[in-house]
C-alpha cells in the first residue's frame, strides 16, 4: 500500500501506512542511561513544514547505523515509521508530541532535496503495459557522488524517458554532470527515484560544484570500473566475526551466507505467540484465542510464533529471530500445536536439545540495505542437517 502524506499532528498510533516530510533541528550526543550502564541513546527531533515536532530514540548499534543516514538540520521525508505513545515522564514540554517515531525494517528514510550527480550509465528504452490503455515508455538512469556510497537509480517516465533519456543515453560515456528536479521516492524493490510532471533535466552543469563533481569523478573507480558485476555470493560458508566487519558498501542485497553456530544460551521464554496471516504476514494485535480475518488480503488468521537467540561460532556472536517456519524447523514443532498443548513442559525439553546442538542458518542483508543503506543481518532459513 502507497504511504499517505500525513502531518505530524495527524500522526498516532493508529496511522497505518504513512509519509512525512520533517527537518532534524536536533540531535543529541550519545548518552548512556543512569540506570543501565550496558544501554546508549540518542535523542533526535524532528519538524514539520507547520512547525510540529515528533522525536526518536535511538538505542546501542542504532545510533552508528543511523550516523549518517540522519544529519542534523537535513530535511528527510520518512515512510513507514512506528508511531509509539510517548511516555509521559519523557514529555519535557507540555507541547510535547504524545507520540514517537520508532523505525523499523519497513522504515524507509529519504533526504529531501533535488539531485546532481555522475551519470554513469543509461538502459535502452523500454515498455511497461498498461492494464487499459497504451504502454508508458520507461528509462533507468544511474548516477553517482562521493556522498553515497551506493548508485542511485532514477526512473524517467514518459517524454523524460524518450527525449531527454536518448540524449542522456548518447552522454553517460563522457561522464557528464547531470541534475534531476522535483524527484520523488519509489518503494518498489528498495529504494530508487522517479520523475514526475514537475522534473526537468539539466545537461553539463557548471558551478562549484559540478568542477568538485568532475574532480572526483577523474580519480573515483566509477571511471575504471563502471557497472563492472560484483560476485553475488550465493551459499557461502561464513562467520560471525566476518558479518560483524562487512560495509553497507561491500554487500549487495541478494548476498547469503551460510553458518554453522551454537545456540548455548538458548532460552524458552523468548519463544513467542501470536496471531497473523501466514499468506501476507501482517501481525495483529487481538487476543491469540480470537477468530482473526487478515485486514490485508482477509485470509483467517492462525497461529504464528517467533523466537529471538543468539548464536556463537569460534570467531563471535550474532543474534538473530526466526519465524514461524524456521521457529517451527528449530523446536521440531508446529506452532499452532504447540500453542494448544502445555508448551511450557515441551520447553523446556527443547531448550536442553538446543543447546546442547548446532544448527546450519543461512543469514542475508534486510531491506533496510537497499532502502536506507544500513546493514543488519537477517536469518533467511535453518536446517538442522
Amino acid at each position: 500500500m502507497k504511504p499517505e502524506k500525513k502531518l505530524v499532528k495527524d500522526l498516532n498510533d493508529k496511522t497505518g501506512p504513512h509519509s512525512i516530510r520533517v527537518k532534524v533541528i536536533n540531535k543529541t550526543n550519545t548518552q548512556n542511561s543512569p540506570t543501565n550502564k550496558s544501554l546508549n541513546y540518542q535523542r533526535i527531533t524532528f519538524q514539520d513544514e507547520e512547525g510540529s515536532k515528533i522525536k526518536t530514540t535511538l538505542y546501542n548499534d542504532e545510533i552508528k547505523a543511523y550516523e549518517d543516514i540522519i544529519q542534523n538540520q537535513m530535511e528527510y521525508e520518512i515512510s513507514n515509521a512506528k508511531i509509539r505513545p510517548m511516555p509521559e515522564k519523557y514529555r519535557t514540554n507540555p507541547d510535547d508530541h504524545p507520540y514517537q517515531l520508532s523505525f523499523g525494517g519497513n522504515t524507509i528514510i529519504n533526504p529531501v532535496e533535488d539531485v546532481i550527480g555522475i551519470l554513469i550509465y543509461v538502459e535502452s528504452l523500454r515498455q511497461i503495459p498498461r492494464p487499459i490503455g497504451e504502454a508508458v515508455d520507461v528509462r533507468e538512469m544511474v548516477i553517482v557522488d562521493p556522498s553515497t556510497k551506493q548508485p542511485l537509480i532514477i526512473t524517467a517516465w514518459a517524454e523524460l524517458a524518450t527525449k531527454e533519456g536518448e540524449q542522456l543515453k548518447e552522454l553517460f560515456e563522457s561522464f557528464p554532470v547531470t541534475g534531476f528536479t522535483c524527484l520523488k521516492p519509489s518503494y518498489h524493490k528498495g529504494f530508487s527515484l522517479s520523475t514526475t510532471s514537475l522534473t526537468f533535466v539539466k545537461f553539463n552543469l557548471e558551478g562549484e560544484k559540478a568542477k568538485m563533481l568532475r574532480a572526483w569523478c577523474l580519480i573515483s573507480v566509477f571511471q575504471k570500473q563502471r557497472l563492472q558485476p560484483k560476485p553475488t555470493y550465493i551459499n557461502r560458508y561464513s562467520y560471525c566475526k566476518l558479518l560483524l566487519h562487512m560495509q553497507a558498501s561491500d554487500t549487495l542485497q541478494e548476498e547469503r551466507h551460510w553458518l554453522h553456530v551454537l545456540t548455548p544460551e538458548f532460552d524458552r521464554k523468548d519463544v513467542r505467540f501470536y496471531l497473523g496471516c501466514n499468506h501476507c504476514g501482517t501481525k495483529s494485535n487481538k487476543d491469540i484465542s480470537a477468530v482473526y480475518n487478515c485486514d490485508t488480503c482477509k485470509r483467517q488468521g492462525v497461529t504464528l510464533m517467533n523466537v529471538t537467540f543468539e548464536d556463537v561460532d569460534e570467531t563471535g556472536s550474532y543474534t538473530f529471530t526466526a519465524f514461524t517456519v524456521d521457529a517451527e524447523k528449530l523446536l521440531e514443532i508446529k506452532a499452532n500445536v504447540l500453542y494448544a498443548m502445555k508448551p511450557e513442559d515441551y520447553l523446556r525439553d527443547a531448550e536442553s536439545k538446543i543447546r546442547a546442538s548446532s544448527v546450519y542458518i543461512q543469514v542475508g542483508p534486510a531491506a533496510s540495505l537497499s532502502r536506507n543503506r544500513v546493514l543488519k543481518w537477517v536469518l533467511k532459513q535453518l536446517s538442522l542437517d
